[in-house]
C-alpha cells in the first residue's frame, strides 16, 4: 500500500540529520508489520562508480548492505536474519540496502 502522501516522511527526518540533503521520498507499506520499504532516485552532485557508491555506503555503520542472491530477496528473510542474529526483537537497527540491487548510470543513483 502507498504511504497517501509525497514526500513522506522519511525524507524530512534523513533531513533532521542532513539538513543539506536534497530529497523527496516516496514510501510502500507492506501488508505486515515487519517493516516498510523505499526506493529512491539520487542525483549526485557528480558521476561516480557503482564501487565508489558501496565503498561510501560500507563506511556509515547506519547502513547495512544485503544481497539478493544471498537468499535476501524480500523483507521476510531479512527479518528472519535479524533472528538468526540474536537481535531483540528481530529488530534491524540498520538501513538496509541491496547492493546487487543498486545502479548507477552518470550521477543518478537508483
Amino acid at each position: 500500500m502507498p504511504e497517501p502522501e509525497i514526500p513522506s516522511h522519511q525524507g524530512p527526518d534523513a533531513q533532521s540529520v542532513d539538513p543539506d540533503l536534497d530529497v523527496i521520498t516516496m514510501a510502500v507499506k507492506v501488508p505486515q508489520t515487519l517493516a516498510h520499504l523505499h526506493y529512491w532516485a539520487v542525483r549526485m552532485p557528480r558521476k561516480a562508480s557503482k564501487d565508489e557508491v558501496l565503498a561510501a555506503f560500507r563506511a556509515s555503520s547506519c547502513i547495512a548492505l544485503i544481497r539478493m542472491a544471498d537468499g535476501l530477496d524480500a523483507l521476510n528473510p531479512v527479518k528472519e536474519m535479524m533472528a538468526d542474529l540474536g537481535r531483540p526483537n528481530d529488530s534491524l537497527y540498520e538501513v538496509t540496502l541491496w547492493e546487487d540491487m543498486l545502479k548507477v548510470e552518470g550521477d543518478e543513483l537508483f
